[in-house]
């Protein structure tokens, strides 16, 4: 039997220091039907050269596309609507390094589930530092998963590099308008969430590179407990883009409200309007993983902070 055709999606821009690893991870993929399409996002050092010296060792592998810079939203959407001869897309990151089985493991997975839906898949992975030396498993299948818990900020596992998705998902969001504002894999695991499943391995398939260029405050996930606290109580109680998280949540409603079924309708109007505090503290659904946050979301609710 043909196997399942991959399009492996990468927007690149300035990443001489660490493509070169990551291209090598794709070229040793142990699946042998995928293609690498790079769109590059108007690079000014030698990323082009590098991609372009991968294309002379290995011919039709991998497809460069050259083009001014739009942004990395934009540039992942210009990949999703002229890179659409597969039958499964993989998101990927310049700076990370894939283990061989990755696109194998995902296809598998896929592979057991209804084509006629929008389906999306997410490996887990480690949480790495700028020498790739690991630091923890993210464990992400391990958590609570739910719209609700998503819109409320507490469900943060959906990284685009774990992600490979169908074409039914494929096409139900590539010309939106959502990638204005939102990220290409908050929009297709959004998606997938709302009108189709989503499928959470425990098979590890990536290392997570965290550099000054992508690490957030808490220093690759804390360097100690005392900081990585004051972390999630800045994140959790203060949270300085809390507004710019629920724009994002009312553009992606916006464009897929049509889309999705009544029941989400009702979440998203509920989370994203400024009433029902009650109903929303008292839900008999989880929205969090450990008692203490699962307390202090309610609270933050009854007081109409989130």
């Amino acid at each position: 039997m043909e196997l399942k055709k991959v399009n492996v999606l990468l927007s690149s821009y300035n990443g001489e220091l660490y493509i070169r690893e990551q291209l090598n991870s794709l070229i040793g993929q142990e699946y042998g039907n995928y293609k690498i399409h790079i769109r590059d996002d108007g690079s000014t050092d030698s990323t082009v050269s590098i991609i372009e010296e991968f294309m002379e060792r290995y011919p039709g592998k991998i497809c460069l596309y050259k083009g001014e810079n739009l942004g990395f939203r934009k540039s992942f959407q210009w990949l999703m609507r002229y890179c659409t001869d597969a039958d499964y897309f993989a998101f990927c990151d310049q700076d990370d390094v894939w283990y061989p089985c990755k696109i194998k493991r995902a296809v598998e997975c896929l592979d057991k589930k209804d084509k006629c839906i929008p389906l999306i898949y997410l490996c887990d992975f480690y949480w790495c530092d700028v020498h790739m030396n690991h630091l923890r498993k993210n464990e992400g299948y391990k958590k609570r998963h739910s719209l609700e818990k998503y819109i409320t900020f507490g469900d943060r596992n959906a990284f685009g590099f774990t992600e490979v998705f169908n074409k039914k998902t494929l096409e139900g969001i590539k010309d939106k308008k959502s990638f204005k504002y939102c990220g290409h894999d908050e929009i297709a695991y959004l998606y997938c969430l709302c009108n189709g499943s989503v499928v959470w391995d425990n098979q590890v398939c990536v290392d997570y590179r965290r550099h000054g260029d992508n690490a957030s405050k808490q220093e690759l996930v804390g360097g100690t407990k005392f900081t990585h606290f004051l972390w999630r109580l800045d994140r959790f109680l203060i949270h300085p883009d809390r507004k710019g998280m629920y724009k994002r949540f009312a553009v992606f409603y916006k464009c897929f409200k049509n889309d999705i079924g009544e029941w989400e309708n009702k979440v998203f109007r509920l989370y994203l309007g400024r009433r029902g505090r009650i109903r929303k503290a008292l839900l008999r659904k989880r929205y969090r993983d450990t008692l203490v946050d699962e307390i202090s979301i309610r609270i933050l609710f009854l007081l109409g902070r989130v």
